[in-house]
């Protein structure tokens, strides 16, 4: 009886040892699976003779600068820090290289790029205000990570010349696991239905701009926009300068809450 008890309580405490393995090695795979860990990282350079000099300084003729803050994803899967580290070159290279220019393969290679149209517009207009006011400068933000989604936003403004500098977004929803941006095909049911809810909150949170006579048309066609993302609340969608509206009028941001879209929404935080 002694042994067979002494097998029972060896099975037994076997059996306990087992599950314990089990459950330290399940917490390990949650662990590599939780949400995932967004850095800032910086990216700083400058070129040009009086960069020392103050940028509102009106003597200042002579410097290009770079000024960039990014996200990185320093934990989480592989394939969502591929994802987002290709989505975030393909931004900051827009900004930092002309169109007609050969494209760069990192980040150093887009700001040489940069550099290179301060000079030719200093060689073929001299040195004035406007090549002392170069610049290129992002900011970054985490706007939704739950561990399942990661939505990111970056800003940004270059300047090259010309009356006014360009503002840029780039905003997006990743799939934590596999790193795929989410379409609207992915985000909702029908299209065509958020769309016309998207107008109706538009036309509400910017009545000034239609009570002063500006409307949709044929130039400023109303659409979904090219920006638009995960929050807690629902979909935040933002409009860059002259994606549906002139220059003037700025930038539009608007969220369809869950609430909102009701049976449109395909995913339920």
């Amino acid at each position: 009886m002694r042994i067979q008890n002494f097998h029972k309580i060896f099975f037994l405490a076997s059996l306990i040892s087992i599950v314990a393995c089990q459950n330290s090695k399940n917490g390990t795979q949650e662990e590599t699976t939780t949400t995932p860990s967004v850095e800032q990282k910086v990216f700083r350079k400058e070129q040009g003779a009086d960069c020392d000099k103050a940028a509102d300084d009106e003597t200042r003729t002579d410097c290009a600068r770079i000024d960039l803050l990014y996200p990185v994803v320093t934990k989480g899967e592989k394939a969502l820090q591929d994802a987002v580290a290709a989505w975030t070159n393909n931004y900051l290279f827009s900004i930092l290289e002309a169109e007609q220019t050969p494209k760069s393969s990192t980040l150093d290679g887009a700001a040489k790029a940069f550099f290179r149209i301060h000079d030719e517009t200093k060689k073929e207009g001299g040195a004035s205000a406007m090549t002392g006011g170069f610049e290129v400068s992002t900011g970054s933000e985490v706007v939704f990570n739950n561990g399942k989604y990661l939505t990111l936003a970056i800003n940004g403004n270059a300047y090259m010349g010309g009356a006014h500098g360009s503002p840029t977004e780039a905003l997006n929803t990743f799939d934590a696991k596999s790193g795929k941006i989410l379409t609207w095909d992915d985000l909702v049911t029908d299209k065509a239905a958020v769309q016309a809810l998207a107008e109706k909150k538009v036309r509400k949170e910017r009545a000034d701009v239609f009570k002063e006579g500006f409307d949709f048309d044929d130039t400023f066609n109303f659409v979904l926009p090219v920006n638009y993302g995960l929050t807690e609340e629902g979909i935040f969608l933002y409009y860059q300068h002259y994606e549906i509206m002139p220059y003037a009028l700025g930038a539009t941001e608007v969220t369809l809450t869950f609430e909102e879209l009701g049976p449109l929404a395909k995913i339920k935080l």
